[in-house]
């Protein structure tokens, strides 16, 4: 039999947008959640793993979408 492993990380990540304060938000995530982030982090580099995450739930843990998402944003950023 092969032994499973259900290793957790978090991620923290400011919450607030307008003019309010910031609050700080602390996920627990799985271990297939952390590899998604690592994964996406490695071909697009430049996002926090807190932004990842939060672009994840926006789209509903689909990894393709987010980083096309992400990737869009970045874009208009360089220009």
């Amino acid at each position: 039999m092969g032994a499973t492993t259900n290793a957790t990380s978090t991620v923290t990540g400011g919450g607030g947008g307008g003019g309010g304060a910031s609050s700080e938000q602390q996920h627990t995530l799985s271990a297939r959640v952390r590899k998604t982030i690592q994964s996406i982090k490695e071909i697009l580099g430049n996002f926090s793993d807190a932004d990842i995450y939060m672009v994840l739930k926006e789209n509903n843990m689909d990894p393709n979408e987010t980083a096309q998402k992400l990737l869009n944003q970045g874009s208009r950023v360089h220009f």
